[in-house]
Parts: structure tokens; sequence; C-alpha cells
């Protein structure tokens, strides 16, 4: 979805939300990835 937004081309800014429920295997998932970065 990202990408879609993001288009080549595109003047205006682009802002991307995402929603996380705590507790959840999301936030699990989200936490490892930032650990990597």
């Amino acid at each position: 979805a990202m990408s879609r937004a993001h288009r080549i081309g595109q003047q205006e800014v682009v802002n991307i939300y995402r929603f996380v429920t705590s507790k959840s295997v999301e936030e699990d998932i989200l936490e490892r990835a930032k650990k990597k970065m």
C-alpha cells in the first residue's frame, strides 16, 4: 500500500499510519523488526 500511495511524480506529502493492537502478535513482530534495524 505504501508504494501505491507514493507514486512517481507525486507532488504532495504522503503520510502513512499503522495501527497496532497492544499485546498482539503483530506488536511482537514490529518490535523484532525494530531491533533488526
